[in-house]
């Protein structure tokens, strides 16, 4: 094992792909566990609320105030401008 760290540092341009590597690595490792926790806390929030009893309704409009997201369009609330028309109806 000495050998090979000896082969490895001996080169600065094999030191610096493999630091280089490590860090990408590490990153990428780190980053994974940091989403998985977000997702856990997300998953954890909504569960609380269902627990207490909140509606549907009421969960979605307290994500989306504290989201940068805009909420999306509630298709029962909303009428459309003009039917939909299937090629059938057309000919």
């Amino acid at each position: 094992m000495n050998g090979v760290l000896q082969t490895i540092f001996s080169r600065p341009d094999i030191a610096v792909l493999v630091l280089g590597a490590a860090i990408v690595i590490t990153w990428f490792f780190v980053w994974g566990i940091v989403e998985m926790r977000k997702h856990s806390i997300d998953a954890q929030l909504k569960q609380a609320m269902i627990d207490r009893g909140m509606p549907a309704d009421e969960i979605e409009r307290i994500l989306y105030a504290s989201s940068s997201k805009t909420p999306p369009k509630n298709p029962s609330r909303a009428t459309p401008s003009k039917p939909h028309l299937s090629g059938k109806e057309l000919a």
